[in-house]
C-alpha cells in the first residue's frame, strides 16, 4: 500500500516538488529502509545550492530535541536524489531516493524542515513536514 506523504510548503521560488510518496508507509519504522519518490520542477536555472536539513524531537512535550541540523552541498544531494548535476536547467526531473532510517531515532513523532538556497543566501525552496516513528 502507498500512502502519499503530505508537506507544507513554504517557499518554492524556483523549485515545486509533487506527487511526493513515502514506500513505506508511515509510520517509519527504525532500522528498515525508506524510499522517497516525487516529481521535481525547476523553474528557473540553479547554478549551485546549499542544503539544511532540521529534524526536531519533542520530548514529553517539555524539551525539543534536535537530532539533525546539516547545511550540505545541494548539488552533490540532487546528484545523488535526481541523478543530474549542477548547473540544474529549467524541466522536470524524477525524484528518488533510498534511505535507511537509523535506530538512534527514538519512537515517537518529529519535525522536520528542508531549505535550499543559492550561492547568494536566497530561498529557493523550504518545506516542512511531520512524521511518526516507531
Amino acid at each position: 500500500m502507498i500512502v502519499y506523504f503530505l508537506f507544507k510548503v513554504i517557499a518554492n521560488k524556483f523549485i515545486t516538488i509533487n506527487e511526493v510518496q513515502l514506500i513505506p508507509p508511515l509510520p517509519l519504522i527504525r532500522g528498515t529502509n525508506v524510499n522517497l519518490k516525487g516529481i521535481v520542477h525547476i523553474h528557473k536555472k540553479i547554478d549551485w545550492m546549499m542544503a539544511k536539513f532540521l529534524i526536531t524531537y519533542n520530548f514529553r512535550h517539555e524539551l525539543n530535541i534536535t537530532f539533525v541540523d546539516e547545511n550540505l552541498n545541494g548539488c552533490d544531494l540532487i546528484a545523488d536524489i535526481l541523478k543530474q548535476n549542477c548547473p540544474l536547467l529549467p524541466g522536470r526531473y524524477n525524484l528518488s531516493a533510498t534511505q535507511e532510517v537509523l535506530k538512534l531515532y527514538w519512537p515517537g513523532f518529529y519535525e522536520g524542515k528542508f531549505t535550499i538556497y543559492n550561492e547568494n543566501g536566497d530561498q529557493l525552496f523550504c518545506e516542512e513536514m511531520s512524521l511518526l516513528m516507531k
